[in-house]
């Protein structure tokens, strides 16, 4: 049967849902999902003739999908345009089309930087022939995180081995104590460390003009490093828009002399199927990377889960001297099935050697990573 691919549209909506249905891909699915990563985005609000994204499509239905997210990017104190994709999804039988997608994602000569920052190991491999790089991160292919309820994190795992929802429950509650007492001797988890500043809870529409305040000062301190941007009204967006409420964000900042000097984000992402109730560290922000501010931190990310009843809280990403706070917490880690994060630089002017680790400040925050 024939296959052609154009631009996806708006009203692709529907047809774009039951291919990712078929494919169990995003099953959580709503038109507000779906419009807001272009309608409420105040980068595709901005510029003229971006393709939302390309289908493959039959006499009969849509086979494929690649979304396009248009983000703004900052080095050297001046702005670039990324495209982000979304929502790789091709049905089995009309895999041999995908390329034509990737082609087209890749064929881009406006924004500065491609990014894919979710690739599975199959999509992984199709980044690669298309000549994109992996993120230069060592450990960017490992996830680390917390227990923070050793019943619920048990539960989760006796059904992801395939333990019926009672026989895991009860396993859990005999299991508990063992795991409890073998994370205790490992040191897991922050230590409460006294620090002088102020630490509080926001709403998404509580982000404000001080958040602007703290972009503009780690603009300057990180100059020759590309960073998303991390203004107010773009935190406002990414966090709070109409397809982000599921994730229930948590804004927990940091001040010091009444000013803000820095803040982590927790966002909800749940796998339902098994009954795991999760955070995700979707990003991180401290003035000049302070270790006791970082900290702090911390310890409120690991009592708000607690408190919250959630069962783990999950770390990927962010530069050595970021990450070596959290893995001084003594978490668990587990091997992803390749780097999720892939890159390929259109214009190299006003960008640095993006090779370099130091060149990056990669996180859930990036491309699509927390969308």
């Amino acid at each position: 049967m024939k296959v052609k691919i154009r631009n996806a549209l708006f009203s692709d909506f529907d047809a774009v849902g039951a291919l990712k249905k078929r494919n169990g891909l995003d099953v959580v699915w709503s038109e507000s999902r779906w419009l807001f990563l272009w309608s409420e985005n105040p980068v595709f609000q901005s510029i003229e003739a971006w393709p939302i994204g390309w289908v493959l499509e039959t006499e009969e239905k849509i086979v494929g999908y690649l979304g396009n997210i248009p983000l703004r990017y900052w080095c050297q104190s001046k702005p670039l345009l990324v495209a982000a994709s979304r929502g790789f999804a091709v049905d089995p039988e009309y895999r041999e089309h995908t390329l034509k997608l990737i082609a087209a994602f890749y064929s881009q000569k406006t924004p500065s930087i491609l990014l894919s920052t979710t690739a599975n190991k199959v999509a992984a491999k199709v980044y690669k022939l298309a000549r994109s790089e992996p993120l230069p991160y060592a450990d960017y292919d490992e996830s680390l995180f917390w227990v923070t309820s050793s019943v619920g994190f048990l539960s989760a795992t006796f059904k992801h081995l395939g333990a019926p929802s009672i026989v895991a429950r009860i396993a859990a509650f005999l299991a508990q104590p063992v795991l409890s007492i073998w994370l205790k001797l490992r040191g897991h988890g922050p230590r409460y460390r006294q620090w002088a500043g102020e630490l509080t809870i926001l709403r998404v529409d509580e982000i404000g003009s001080e958040f602007d305040e703290l972009w503009q000062r780690r603009q300057v301190e990180l100059s020759q490093t590309l960073l998303a941007d991390r203004s107010s009204a773009s935190l406002r967006w990414h966090f709070g828009h109409s397809g982000a409420m599921a994730r229930q964000a948590q804004i927990l900042v940091a001040r010091q002399n009444e000013s803000l000097v820095g803040y982590i984000v927790l966002t909800r992402v749940d796998s339902q199927a098994i009954g795991l109730k999760r955070y995700c560290v979707a990003d991180l922000f401290v003035e000049s990377d302070a270790p006791e501010v970082i900290d702090a931190l911390l310890e409120l990310a690991y009592t708000t889960a607690r408190k919250n009843g959630i069962h783990m809280v999950e770390w990927v990403g962010f530069p050595e001297r970021v990450r070596t706070r959290f893995t001084a917490t003594a978490p668990l880690m587990r091997k992803l099935s390749s780097c999720p994060f892939w890159y390929k630089a259109i214009h190299l002017e006003n960008l640095p050697n993006l090779d370099l680790p130091e060149a990056w400040y990669a996180s859930l925050f990036d491309g699509d990573g927390s969308l």
